[in-house]
């Protein structure tokens, strides 16, 4: 999965400043890695956590 999930990272943190969907590749490549990585298990499930909650208080709920 190192393979994969390496290259597929690059590729959404090379997106971020161009146009694209930089955020979902990146989020992608750490679910690939978080398939033999704890930390990119830990940093996908931060990130996934992060915009739950902004997605709760921009609807109003809770």
């Amino acid at each position: 999965m190192l393979l994969v999930g390496i290259p597929v990272l690059a590729l959404g943190i090379a997106l971020v400043p161009l146009p694209g969907p930089g955020t979902l590749v990146i989020l992608a490549g750490l679910a690939i890695l978080s398939l033999e990585f704890d930390w990119a298990d830990r940093l996908a499930q931060r990130i996934r956590d992060g915009f739950m909650s902004l997605v709760h208080r921009l609807t109003g709920r809770e």
